[in-house]
């Protein structure tokens, strides 16, 4: 636990929310901060007034103090790294690295904004993306829906717009064979097949922002799927039908707000043959659900909301799943998954004093043995932290100066050497590759934020690998890289199933 002058310092420095982790006492909601204003200044208690629970990251409000736009530069020129913190183990000097080279554009199709939430998967030789159209407040737009996309050239092969009325933003897809799972703004989610014809649709208890992840919960063989709602409600739902098999609801929380906005990781733990659901909740609750039964396995009470997407791997290696959560502010946590007995714990702070804003989803990057955890706070000094899976032990940071990164990483080869990096984007519009020290290898300017986590895959048979990413100028791009060797873990929630055991 920190002291109280430390936490005094965290909430002057922030002004956007409030400390989080074991024993703290939330913020009592207050009117939401004016956008551009000055950060009030700290009551004596070291409480912050004006501040209404957790920012919104990647969602339909802007930050709270956004960062300056980057100064322009010419199209989809190379980037010279900005400083990375090292050696591993702790802060260093900061150390700059030659000018990237090895990166071009193959195409770039225009498809509308993406999130933190969304997901992009090139699968069976097509390219699939959600997109919330033009902007995320408008309440529907031409550009919503889902796309499926040629990657040859980026064409647009199907776009699929929700029918009915409302808002019909698409964050996370799920794919099956015959076929494709998602949720929108109308409270729906849908399967459709691979022509856009709907096979049925579900009325759930508010917005789906999560991705759907798919496993066979009821034992026919079929693939079902389980997902949460905004209003507070994760269900496990039958694939064939859309009937509802099993729901757990979430309580109002610390920020009345239940929402499960963090798609959830499928791995079967209690031997039955059925992957059951860890899944992370706004009430600040992270919950271990039998796939079969909807039942409660576990639980952890945290101390602030939870958005990040959480992950399944071996992280020690002895042989049992372990998942791997973070909380909103600054907590990170590996929970035996069998059990929830918590095997360790790190609370992270920002190299400039405070919270570390812990929102996007949890990546792992096996060569260095370590989670990967994205930072998003509006401060000066975002990051990546490797955390070893053995301990939490802090291995190294990549430091951002230019805000924040609310991206998940994906793992493989993009530089053509030997061994893998950790590819991931920043919302001040850089995708950056970093070896197994944190050392950036590849990095490349686009002409928006990226919050959606890029997709690693060969597209075009040609032996390289390519990046696909996402930026909110509103285009997808493919990007041509010298990589050789197949992804390591080409997509951020593992499989065109989200399923996220790695």
């Amino acid at each position: 636990m920190r002291d109280a002058t430390t936490m005094a310092v965290m909430a002057l420095v922030l002004a956007a929310g409030c400390s989080g982790g074991e024993g703290r006492e939330p913020v009592e909601p207050k009117p939401e901060p004016v956008e551009g204003a000055p950060p009030p200044s700290p009551h004596a208690d070291g409480t912050v007034p004006g501040v209404t629970g957790e920012p919104r990251v990647g969602e339909r409000e802007p930050s709270p103090s956004p960062a300056p736009a980057p100064a322009p530069l010419a199209p989809y020129s190379p980037w010279i790294a900005p400083p990375v913190y090292g050696p591993p183990g702790g802060m260093a000097t900061p150390v700059l690295t030659a000018p990237s080279t090895g990166i071009s554009v193959k195409w770039k199709a225009e498809i509308g904004v993406t999130t933190y939430k969304s997901t992009i998967h090139y699968h069976d030789g097509r390219i699939i993306v959600g997109s919330n159209g033009s902007s995320w407040k408008d309440s529907q737009d031409a550009r919503d829906g889902l796309y499926i996309l040629d990657p040859a050239d980026g064409s647009i092969d199907l776009q699929f717009v929700p029918p009915g009325t409302g808002e019909k933003d698409v964050n996370g897809v799920a794919l099956g064979k015959d076929l494709i799972f998602l949720g929108t703004d109308q409270d729906n989610l849908y399967a459709v097949d691979w022509t856009g014809s709907v096979k049925w649709q579900t009325t759930l208890v508010g917005d789906v922002e999560a991705a759907p992840a798919l496993a066979d919960l009821d034992g026919d063989g079929k693939l079902d799927v389980a997902v949460g709602s905004e209003g507070g409600v994760m269900y496990g739902i039958g694939g064939k039908k859309g009937k509802t098999l099993w729901s757990v609801k979430a309580t109002a929380g610390y920020y009345n707000s239940p929402a499960f906005v963090g798609a959830a990781a499928l791995g079967d733990v209690t031997g039955d043959g059925i992957a059951d659901v860890f899944v992370p909740s706004r009430d600040a609750v992270f919950r271990a659900i039998d796939g079969k039964t909807g039942k409660l396995l576990w639980s952890h009470q945290g101390g602030s909301g939870m958005h990040g997407a959480p992950i399944l791997v071996d992280a020690d290696g002895d042989g049992q799943l372990e998942v791997i959560f973070t909380e909103s502010y600054s907590e990170v946590r590996s929970a035996d998954a069998s059990t929830g007995v918590i095997e360790w714990h790190v609370e992270l702070t920002n190299p400039d004093g405070g919270i570390e804003g812990l929102f996007g989803p949890v990546g792992w990057y096996p060569e260095a043995g370590c989670a990967l955890v994205s930072t998003a706070w509006w401060a000066a000094s975002e990051g990546v932290y490797c955390l070893a899976g053995t301990s939490g032990a802090m291995l190294w940071r990549y430091n951002e100066s230019k805000g924040n990164i609310s991206s998940g990483a994906v793992v493989g080869d993009v530089d053509g050497q030997p061994g893998s990096e950790a590819v991931f984007g920043t919302e001040s519009g850089k995708l950056v590759a970093v070896d197994t020290s944190g050392v950036p290898v590849r990095m490349y300017e686009l002409g928006g934020a990226i919050e959606c986590t890029p997709t690693l895959a060969d597209i075009d048979g040609d032996g390289l690998v390519e990046i696909l990413v996402a930026s909110n100028d509103g285009f997808i791009r493919a990007l041509e890289t010298d990589g050789v060797a197949p992804p390591v873990i080409g997509y951020h929630r593992g499989d065109s199933h989200n399923a996220a055991v790695f």
